[in-house]
């Protein structure tokens, strides 16, 4: 016994060797595979953040910038919209948000976007507000279009120039032409205006029918009012007499109105190249002779010749009567040209004082019987005007 109980530590401790020696590989393989699990991350990019947050940012595209972020919820929520109202409302969140922006910033998301030809409609109409700004606009290109010029003029009219030349909407090509005029500070675009409008109306598919943004950019022709645009103003209102269109009727009809009353030398040339304005309709001739301004020398020349026409039909000459001195005056938000200059009531009846005293004149200088009975109808309604009290 003495003998087994010396004897026992040994044998505890070979034993405890035994053991250790037999599971010592497996316990290092446990070790090591640990070791293993998330070893210490190389960041030579220099990145902040945990190692798990770097990941996810190289397998996540670039962060966008705040105006990106607020065009692509916009178009998400104008896709979504349910009515007018709420339309109106991201309408104006989108514009204000803009405005906010870094104007370089801005305006670069806007031309980005604009290239992709990603578009939603806003359940609105197209809608020219002061200054040729748009009030309301049909579709979410358009309003980022409408305020790209604000932000830069320059790439605006980039921009615009692309719209323009892909024509695959006339509601853009009006708004594009806009900020083509609006460049044009000193008349040298005044031919480029004036060649994309007359490639705008020649669009088949735009003429056939004619969508509001293309009726509003015919004032194109009122900012450039030459005598190319005055042309291209008869023969599109001839177009839509013969087509039977009543809005491209009523709406070419105000822009040669407006020409005429913004540079009365067009109906001059116009007078001269066809004596009599043969080829006009007459209510339309009518219309726009009855703009000429008879204390001028050469309007005056016109007015006698145009009445002293052995063609002019009854039917026309009371019309004409009935208007001359034309003083009306057509008000409205115009999408490229300025507000008309209109008189004040007392300003009119000087006016007709004067129209009065050069009928007498050209009356006593004598003419056919026909052109002294018209000065006498227009001389006779005119001192009824100017004898008139005036409403308060």
């Amino acid at each position: 016994m003495r003998g087994l109980r010396k004897s026992l530590p040994w044998l505890i401790l070979a034993l405890t060797a035994s053991l250790v020696w037999c599971f010592w590989p497996k316990l290092e393989t446990k070790s090591s595979s640990r070791a293993t699990i998330a070893p210490k991350p190389s960041n030579p990019s220099g990145a902040s953040g945990t190692p798990d947050e770097t990941q996810t940012d190289r397998n996540q595209s670039p962060r966008r910038d705040p105006v990106t972020r607020l065009i692509e919820s916009s178009l998400a929520s104008f896709r979504n919209s349910a009515n007018a109202d709420e339309s109106r409302l991201i309408l104006k969140n989108l514009r204000d948000g803009i405005r906010l922006a870094d104007p370089n910033q801005a305006a670069a998301a806007i031309a980005a976007f604009l290239k992709t030809g990603d578009d939603a409609p806003t359940r609105l109409p197209f809608t020219v507000g002061d200054g040729g700004m748009m009030n309301e606009v049909s579709s979410f290109r358009l309003a980022l279009l409408d305020l790209l010029p604000a932000l830069d003029p320059e790439l605006a009219l980039a921009v615009s120039r692309e719209i323009m030349d892909r024509k695959a909407n006339p509601d853009e090509f009006a708004l594009a032409l806009r900020n083509l005029a609006w460049n044009d500070l000193n008349g040298d675009s005044h031919a480029e205006v004036i060649d994309r409008f007359n490639q705008m109306i020649h669009t088949k598919d735009w003429i056939a029918e004619p969508s509001a943004g293309f009726l509003e950019a015919i004032d194109a022709a009122v900012f450039v009012k030459n005598e190319q645009a005055f042309d291209i103003l008869v023969s599109l209102h001839q177009t839509a007499e013969q087509s039977g269109d009543l809005n491209l009727g009523r709406a070419s009809f105000m822009a040669l109105d407006r020409v005429v009353l913004g540079n009365p030398e067009v109906l001059i040339q116009a007078f001269e190249k066809d004596p009599g304005l043969s080829h006009m309709d007459p209510s339309l001739r009518a219309s726009l002779m009855s703009r000429m301004d008879i204390e001028d020398a050469k309007q005056r020349e016109v007015f006698t010749r145009y009445l002293s026409d052995p063609s002019l039909s009854e039917k026309e000459l009371d019309y004409f009567t009935s208007v001359f001195p034309n003083g009306n005056f057509i008000h409205g938000n115009w999408l490229m040209s300025g507000v008309d200059e209109t008189q004040s009531i007392d300003q009119r009846k000087q006016s007709d004082l004067q129209v009065i005293a050069e009928i007498d004149q050209l009356r006593a200088a004598g003419g056919g019987e026909r052109m002294i009975q018209a000065l006498d109808r227009i001389r006779a309604r005119l001192i009824r005007l100017s004898q008139a009290p005036t409403k308060e």
